[in-house]
């Protein structure tokens, strides 16, 4: 499906892939996300990559525990994700008109690198 629209964000973001750092990123996870014992902990980094792209792109620079808890992803197949909000992530998708992301991950054996673009509704 090709949804129109213009961009409204960019964000970019790192994760780094070690044995320790995946303890660290749970709390950036929401409780769905981390209770999901399907998922392998290099998946969860991406996950948690994506999320911080994603709020990047929606200007919040500084998110809190709380900003990550309220923005849920799930992926739905390989190349696409869905994305839920509440609170302050909310208000700024609905502040912009966010329709859509596009997000995309590359990894290298350090770190997973993530980008993500707000995609707005076009004005009318």
């Amino acid at each position: 499906m090709d949804l129109r629209g213009s961009t409204a964000g960019l964000g970019t973001s790192s994760v780094k892939i070690d044995e320790c750092a995946q303890n660290v990123y749970d709390s950036e996870l929401c409780e769905e996300e981390a209770l999901a014992s399907l998922l392998s902990p290099s998946t969860k980094l991406q996950i948690v990559a994506q999320k911080r792209a994603i709020l990047q792109s929606l200007g919040i620079f500084l998110p809190t525990e709380k900003d990550f808890k309220n923005l849920k992803l799930s992926l739905v197949n390989d190349s696409r994700i869905s994305v839920r909000a509440r609170g302050r992530v909310q208000d700024a998708m609905r502040k912009q008109s966010i329709i859509d992301f596009r997000t995309s991950f590359t990894t290298n054996s350090k770190e997973i690198l993530a980008t993500a673009i707000a995609i707005a509704a076009n004005d009318q």
